[in-house]
């Protein structure tokens, strides 16, 4: 019965600490804009809390601002088009479902 104690404290102790570099803290945009934060176990404002001065490709805005072309767009979005405008990293701010409808190689 110790042994159990002591195995729950060390993963307890273990898993309270998070440490995120720029990577992390792009996925974790990543995952925001596709709404997989709850799915994925991250709280929404870990972003806040351990990624203030990393620096990230694309922002959550710019993730926000390319949902949006890609669903208001009256003329044909090409995956060109939205790496253009909204850089190169842009696909991974959408699920498969929306590039597979929406986007146009």
């Amino acid at each position: 019965m110790k042994s159990f104690s002591v195995i729950i404290l060390l993963i307890l102790t273990t898993s309270c600490k998070k440490e995120y570099d720029a990577n992390s803290c792009q996925n974790l945009i990543f995952k925001q804009s596709k709404g997989l934060n709850a799915a994925a176990g991250t709280m929404a404002n870990d972003f806040k809390k351990f990624c203030k001065g990393k620096k990230v490709k694309i922002t959550l805005e710019q993730c926000k601002n390319a949902t949006n072309y890609v669903l208001t767009s009256f003329s044909q979005v090409t995956e060109k088009k939205l790496k253009a405008k909204y850089g190169e990293e842009v696909l991974n701010c959408l699920n498969k479902g929306m590039i597979k409808k929406y986007i146009k190689n």
